[in-house]
């Protein structure tokens, strides 16, 4: 009952064994053996990852790379050569000189280095000894690597420490961008809250039937109840309403960080505690706490900050069916003319003088209000246009939070079904979130 993350599920026990061979390989063995067995690490810590992203003698620019894993650089050496090698024209070069060497070429790479700014990092190694290195683009002293960690292999417990130090220094090197209309990562969410509530209905009937029992109401008090005639299984479509509400709010927890507040599991816990998703901390237990921390940990993988859409309007759009959200009488707008319709009803002259409104006490409430709106693909397009004023007003310009703080004041939303209403709450959070 896992979500997989945008690398997979690592395969520890196969990366211990690789490592435990890199660990024991014998000094006579060619600097090739340390590569390979470098790269069968790797592969079993990131399985989902294609071969564009993890490679042997990946062209850099400017030479071949050893072993490339997404933004990381691996520079292998035979054991106990960690030295310098001789260059053609007979100078000297250290290892960290050869990753330093293709990491600028990478980087001189047409909109490499500004789509992916986060994270180039490199690695020493000759199996045994291991140096880990952030790469410093801008750094005064010219473009260099900062040492980060060292590591010693001498016994099994070692290869565990590189374990989790690698998984580490790689997957979180890049976030990537968050997915758009994706079924199959929608479904790896999905199906786990399925299999749980199976689980729950079983092992604790009543508290998992007063939240699903609660979570029949609202949508019968909201009038959205699905026909009759519908073919739905209520406890799939009450589980992925679950996930779908858990996601949303484990994106805006994700993001907090932007207005200083640090990630906060427990905070998460209570504001889960609200409401029909609740099941999954009453009636599921430790299970539940487990799967609640993995999409916590899933979606902390994607760089939330590049989005500039209604992204979660995709997610729901990926493990809802059509015809349930037909049935439901949902249809969504889509974010291109969700944003040229922003443009047109709010022009430029009408911003700014609601800015100044605002700014100035004359405005008490919203200037915008979507009375309809479902994942808030109007509310992210309205709030990223009064964002775009709220920068250049004088006495806003300077404090990103007296921004978030009037802009936030102007742009409101309201909807019947309580799971769009959660999703349209992050992807309002989502609108601000490039202030970091």
């Amino acid at each position: 009952m896992q979500a997989q993350s945008v690398t997979g599920i690592p395969n520890w026990a196969a990366a211990r064994e690789s490592a435990a061979r890199l660990r024991e390989m014998p000094t006579q063995q060619a600097e090739a053996n340390v590569q390979s067995q470098l790269h069968s690490i790797l592969q079993a810590l990131f399985p989902r990852l294609p071969a564009s992203e993890l490679s042997l003698e990946r062209p850099s620019g400017d030479g071949p790379i050893d072993v490339y894993c997404r933004n990381v650089v691996f520079e292998t050496k035979k054991q106990g050569k960690l030295d310098t090698r001789i260059r053609p024209d007979g100078s000297r070069e250290t290892p960290e000189e050869q990753a330093v060497r293709y990491l600028d070429a990478l980087t001189a790479q047409p909109d490499l280095f500004a789509r992916q700014d986060v994270g180039w990092r490199a690695a020493v190694t000759d199996g045994r000894e291991w140096h880990f290195y952030h790469y410093e683009r801008e750094a005064a002293a010219g473009r260099q690597l900062t040492p980060v960690r060292q590591l010693n292999l001498r016994q099994s417990e070692d290869d565990d420490a590189l374990l989790s130090y690698l998984y580490d220094f790689v997957n979180r090197t890049v976030k990537l961008p968050p997915p758009t209309y994706d079924k199959n990562w929608a479904e790896d969410l999905a199906q786990p809250f399925m299999d749980l509530a199976a689980i729950a209905e079983w092992s604790e009937p009543e508290a998992y039937a007063v939240k699903r029992t609660l979570w029949r109401n609202v949508l019968k008090g909201a009038h959205i109840t699905p026909p009759e005639s519908a073919h739905i299984d209520e406890r799939e479509l009450f589980a992925r309403h679950t996930m779908l509400v858990v996601t949303a709010r484990a994106v805006a927890e994700t993001i907090l960080p932007v207005s200083g507040q640090a990630p906060d599991r427990d905070r998460l816990h209570r504001i889960l505690s609200q409401g029909f998703a609740a099941w999954l901390l009453d009636a599921a237990g430790a299970a539940g706490e487990e799967l609640l921390d993995n999409i916590t940990e899933e979606v902390n993988c994607y760089d939330w900050q590049t989005n500039s859409r209604d992204t979660l309007k995709d997610l729901y759009h990926a493990v809802i069916p059509r015809n349930i959200r037909h049935d439901f009488g949902e249809y969504y707008t889509p974010d291109w003319l969700a944003r040229a319709v922003c443009e047109e009803v709010m022009d430029a002259e009408w911003r700014q003088e609601v800015i100044e409104m605002s700014v100035a006490g004359q405005l008490q409430g919203p200037a915008v209000l979507d009375p309809s709106c479902g994942s808030g693909t109007f509310l992210y397009q309205a709030t990223q246009l009064l964002l775009e004023d709220a920068r250049r007003h004088p006495e806003l310009s300077g404090s990103p939070q007296a921004q978030v703080e009037t802009v936030n004041s102007l742009v409101a939303g309201v909807d019947l079904h309580p799971v769009a209403v959660e999703l349209a709450k992050t992807t309002k959070i989502l609108a601000f979130s490039d202030l970091a």
